[in-house]
């Protein structure tokens, strides 16, 4: 029952990704990551009222890191998102896990494990054929930043992994980060000084936090209920339907060299998840932190 979970969780975000394309034509990033973060308030609000848990927190700084570090990843996500192929960006986006594997342990001190070096090398050798074959000289900049935003993802599940080790619940540390995000969206807007409703765009960026809180709960409950890695290998499913709705929607197709730079960097991903994967600790992925 895990593994459906975790498959419903990948299939979910990898949906997110296609309403954030979507979206793009008619809305600026900054409106998608306040609506996104709207509906987080709303429906993790709701969550804890209906848990128990008080949104009060004695821990406001970790929670302001958090919310930095994750904005910026989904900044610079849903950036990659409106300028590459769907597939591209959603597999750079799962070079987190390798960051993660570093600054857990930099942070945490974790005992580094000989795969760790092994998945980096791995990793970065598959972002390489992907940039190359399926991005133009052009596009180049932009892969690059949908590395440094999976750089700030995996900086942003480690201040949860410190939240969490200071006993922070779960939907308090979502309830905090979706109200970040939506606050500086909304300063953002105000720079921008654009806050355009179109409703067919409205629709889709709603749509994209209504897939994005489903898929959060679905992937709570597959690391809530079985070994931590085993969900994480499989939550590279999303990219196999990263895949398919680039195909479907845009026609989008991967030459022989970024299929293998994809298939890499999966690999790295998953060896980067075996090498910092505690026994029998479930453990979110790097992932959850800002998708």
């Amino acid at each position: 029952m895990q593994s459906l979970w975790m498959l419903l969780a990948a299939f979910l975000f990898a949906a997110m990704a296609v309403l954030v394309k979507f979206a793009v034509d008619a809305h600026s990033l900054a409106e998608i990551i306040f609506w996104r973060g709207a509906v987080g308030i709303v429906s993790v609000a709701a969550l804890a009222r209906a848990q128990g848990v008080s949104i009060r927190t004695g821990r406001p700084w970790l929670h302001v890191t958090r919310g930095a570090a994750g904005l910026a990843a989904l900044g610079f996500y849903y950036y990659t998102i409106a300028e590459l192929p769907v597939a591209t960006a959603f597999t750079l986006q799962y070079t987190s896990p390798i960051w993660v594997a570093v600054l857990g342990t930099l942070a945490f001190r974790d005992r580094a494990h000989w795969k760790l070096p092994l998945s980096i090398a791995l990793g970065f050798s598959g972002v390489i054929l992907v940039l190359q074959p399926t991005i133009s000289s052009e596009q180049l900049v932009t892969g690059l930043l949908g590395l440094i935003g999976a750089f700030f993802a995996g900086a942003a599940y480690i201040n949860v992994r410190k939240l969490a080790a200071e006993g922070e619940p779960e939907s308090r540390i979502v309830f905090y980060f979706a109200l970040f995000m939506t606050l500086g969206a909304a300063l953002w807007m105000l720079a921008e000084q654009r806050m355009l409703i179109e409703w067919r765009g409205l629709a889709f960026m709603l749509g994209a936090g209504c897939l994005a809180t489903m898929a959060q709960l679905a992937l709570t409950r597959a690391f809530s209920r079985g070994k931590s890695i085993l969900a994480a290998t499989l939550s590279y499913s999303g990219v196999a339907f990263a895949v398919f709705f680039g195909w479907i929607f845009w026609d989008e197709s991967l030459p022989a060299g970024g299929a293998a730079g994809i298939a890499m960097i999966v690999a790295s991903g998953v060896l980067a998840s075996f090498a910092t994967a505690r026994q029998d600790t479930p453990a979110a992925p790097a992932k959850s932190a800002s998708s």
